[in-house]
């Protein structure tokens, strides 16, 4: 009896393969990969509203920021920025 089941399991494992080679899906052609800009930017805290919103309608998404001193007692937002590049 085991003899019949493995004939037909290969049998079924060939049709697949020749139903996938027949019917397979057709490959996914990728356009390309987006390539970014960057900008570094350090806005002081009294700026951030207008600044900010002006590098925003710019294009510019933010990647990272943190707060940064001078060591006295100007403080200010040291921004990482990044935006597509349009070819």
């Amino acid at each position: 009896m085991k003899e019949q089941a493995v004939p037909s399991v290969i049998q079924l494992l060939i049709l697949g393969l020749l139903a996938f080679a027949i019917f397979k899906p057709e490959e996914q052609v990728v356009q390309g990969v987006q390539k970014w800009e960057y900008a570094v930017d350090a806005i002081p805290d009294l700026d951030w509203d207008t600044k900010g919103k002006q590098i925003g309608e710019n294009g510019w998404d933010m990647v990272t920021c943190r707060r940064a001193s001078d060591g006295e007692s100007n403080f200010s937002y040291e921004c990482i920025f990044k935006r597509p590049i349009v070819e």
